[in-house]
């Protein structure tokens, strides 16, 4: 964590902050129990598990919600942005590996096989929406953060309710806690590092898209 003029303690919404970031990543990799027919007598159990696990992001976050409502009043900001930093950064690499899957799926749909015509949007908006669960269950965080900010007087009205709502949209959930991390003057660094690596990420994937567009047309 950055410097804050003073040792910062371990807090128990940092482990709830990492479980989410944990919870983001493993869910996408745990069995359903409908694979393994665990509870053969009961397929009403096995489907109840099974979405339980594909919506354990947004469980998570409903859970996280409860405990920040709860325990409000002990909980500063600073605290609450390190929780969105972590969050949000650290996902940034799941993200982009998830929006690869989603534009070739959308690019396998143009394949002459009807096979793949149906099956190639349906996977991208899978994909799409198993994204959108993470993003929406992530929102708890940077939201109670931009209401503390608020309430301090850090942020103002419009920008706190625009951050709030851009919490459920991809990449403007990303873009909206870069503003208010800088605006904040804390994390800057870090910040500034994450815009350039992603810069040039987007600049590589234009490139080498273009070179095999130009490839394709050459040949």
């Amino acid at each position: 964590m950055e410097n804050t003029g003073r040792r910062e303690k371990a807090h128990w919404i940092y482990v709830l902050a990492t479980g989410y970031v944990v919870i983001s990543y493993g869910h996408l990799f745990m069995p359903y129990p409908s694979n393994f027919d665990i509870i053969k007598n009961l397929p009403w159990l096995n489907t109840i598990l099974d979405l339980c696990i594909f919506f354990l992001p947004l469980i998570y976050g409903i859970i996280s919600l409860i405990l920040i409502a709860v325990f409000w009043k002990s909980l500063d900001r600073n605290r609450l942005l390190n929780c969105v930093i972590l969050i949000k950064y650290s996902l940034i690499p799941l993200f982009l590996i998830g929006g690869a899957l989603v534009f070739f799926c959308l690019a396998f749909s143009f394949i002459p096989v009807p096979f793949m015509i149906f099956m190639g949007p349906l996977a991208a908006v899978t994909f799409s929406f198993i994204g959108w669960c993470i993003v929406a269950g992530g929102a708890v965080f940077p939201i109670a953060y931009a209401i503390r900010a608020h309430k301090d007087g850090i942020h103002g009205k419009v920008l706190t309710i625009t951050a709030c709502i851009l919490q459920f949209f991809f990449v403007a959930d990303v873009i909206s806690v870069m503003v208010l991390t800088l605006k904040e003057k804390r994390w800057r660094k870090l910040t500034l590092t994450v815009i350039i690596l992603l810069a040039i990420f987007a600049v590589a994937c234009i490139l080498g898209l273009a070179a095999f567009i130009l490839s394709i047309a050459v040949s």
